[in-house]
């Protein structure tokens, strides 16, 4: 917190740490975001406004600042803490306001809203003012106002919070073909994941995999960050495919928060492989073709393998 000023003709507002200017929400510079230790991304240090009075005239009137924005990044399913820290605040009272449906959310550490998930961090002597959201969803997105109210006007402080879901994606293209008795290699890899996931999860055809004493021969490996912003990666190997054991469909999560990916694996022998393999190169082609067309041309490949 910056010192009060002695010059009564400064304005009473001292400065705004680590915070951007702008004359209208949004249009200030962005900061990057980080992390905060609670789960929530951050995109600067907490908010710190400060009020000082000056000179023998006795304490200068506040005046309202222009709109102040950061950034929040929460995931699907945590807490978001939502910055603000007022100085000086006297008998004044902050309020956090939904700015979308413009709903007062809070009054000084009093809940106007039925939702339970909102509440007011606040501990007595402090200066934070921090808005809680419990099990947040992609429905919470949106800007919130810190605001209290002065005799010359209101000053604003505002968040605006990203919710976002984790996704899981196996590398590849969608369907993976094989021969017999070939090795299977899968990857998937978690994106959009502010918080590492404490696991990831391999299914086949809606059964899990993982620990599953009756498939020995599938072995999983997973790396999963220490830290944020690392990559969390599992792969899944069979060393041995076999097509009425291991064919079908694979898919991957870290969670019920986790938009899942799947893929669907051809076990075949031989040449049948190739043919399996033209038909599906000559599907990613149907919009140029007519379904005279298809038809004619799925005849001519099952004919091709009865006649080998």
């Amino acid at each position: 917190m910056a010192a009060a000023t002695k010059d009564r003709h400064q304005s009473p507002l001292n400065h705004l740490t680590q915070g951007t200017k702008d004359d209208g929400l949004g249009a200030g510079d962005k900061h990057g975001v980080g992390t905060d230790d609670k789960g929530s991304s951050l995109g600067s240090s907490r908010w710190s406004l400060g009020y000082s009075g000056g000179g023998t005239g006795g304490p200068l009137p506040a005046v309202a600042i222009n709109n102040t924005i950061t950034n929040v990044t929460a995931q699907v399913g945590s807490s978001a803490f939502l910055p603000c820290r007022i100085g000086h605040l006297g008998d004044r009272q902050i309020s956090w306001i939904r700015r979308r449906d413009w709903h007062v959310l809070t009054s000084a550490d009093i809940l106007y809203t039925f939702d339970q998930r909102f509440s007011v961090q606040h501990s007595d002597g402090t200066q934070d003012w921090t808005l809680q959201i419990k099990y947040v969803t992609e429905k919470d997105n949106g800007t919130y106002e810190c605001q209290v109210s002065t005799a010359s006007g209101i000053i604003s402080l505002f968040v605006k919070l990203d919710v976002v879901t984790p996704e899981a994606r196996i590398l590849g293209q969608g369907q993976y073909h094989v021969n017999h008795g070939s090795p299977i290699r899968l990857t998937c890899i978690i994106t959009k994941s502010p918080i590492p996931p404490q696991f990831i999860n391999w299914y086949f055809n809606g059964i899990q995999l993982n620990y599953d004493p009756s498939r020995p021969e599938v072995k999983i490996t997973t790396e999963l960050p220490s830290s944020r912003g690392g990559i969390s990666r599992s792969r899944l190997v069979v060393e041995h495919a076999e097509e009425n054991r291991h064919a079908g469909n694979y898919s991957c999560s870290a969670g019920p928060h986790t938009i899942t990916a799947s893929t669907r694996v051809f076990i075949t022998e031989g040449d049948k492989t190739a043919a399996v393999q033209r038909i599906d190169s000559s599907a990613g082609h149907r919009d140029s073709l007519s379904p005279f067309m298809l038809l004619l041309l799925l005849v001519a490949t099952l004919v091709d393998l009865i006649l080998r």
